[in-house]
């Protein structure tokens, strides 16, 4: 039997000293690589899984319907390629993002008109007609609009009644009346002379088309 003298403040002692002064000590592992490959590739899956979730629930919020999904991070064995994907998914919750928070700009712009009357050819707080309302609060928002409901109705694309978001336009009387969708069933509005810029239920209207603008 080989015994080998190691000094004890380098080792892992599991016993004890015995009558005759003897240590019996186990060496610790100096590590294995395999185990530690295997746990920085489970923190980066983790990561990426994390932003992957964080990109989704931006995206909801956005309306934007993500074609990707964590099958590629569980598939992925490559520590770079899920550093990449992390990398990948927070660029996309970071654009998401912007775009709900623009379309959020144009609904309040649009809401904190109501009350302001309504004044054909009108695109200011003095009078807004239906699409100078519109072409206002998408400039709030750093978008420029034409003056113009028939011209507003070929922008963007079309949308489903189903998938309609905040900020979406929504066009009635075959293009010519327009207002945005704020939500909850509702569109802001400037509705006709005589009237003010108003909330109204988008089930009141018979709607022509659906345009989103601000889109992915």
């Amino acid at each position: 039997m080989l015994f080998l003298a190691v000094p004890a403040s380098s080792v892992a002692s599991t016993g004890s000293r015995d009558g005759a002064g003897r240590v019996t000590a186990a060496i610790s592992a100096a590590g294995d690589p395999a185990a530690s490959q295997a746990a920085q590739l489970g923190r980066a899956r983790a990561a990426a899984r994390q932003a992957y979730r964080a990109a989704l629930g931006a995206a909801r919020r956005a309306g934007v319907r993500l074609h990707a999904g964590p099958g590629a991070i569980a598939r992925t064995f490559s520590i770079n390629r899920l550093q990449q994907e992390r990398a990948a998914w927070m660029h996309a919750e970071h654009r998401y993002l912007r775009i709900a928070g623009l379309r959020r700009r144009v609904v309040h712009a649009a809401l904190r008109q109501r009350g302001a009357h309504y004044s054909w050819g009108g695109a200011s707080p003095a009078g807004f007609d239906c699409s100078g309302l519109v072409m206002w609060a998408y400039h709030r928002a750093g978008m420029r609009l034409p003056h113009s409901s028939y011209a507003m109705i070929r922008l963007g694309h079309a949308v489903p009644r189903r998938s309609i978001q905040p900020g979406d336009l929504i066009f009635s009387e075959g293009g010519g009346h327009v207002g945005i969708y704020i939500g909850h069933g509702m569109v802001v509005h400037s509705p006709r002379p005589g009237e003010v810029v108003s909330v109204a239920s988008l089930s009141s209207w018979q709607v022509t088309a659906i345009r989103r603008i601000i889109h992915a």
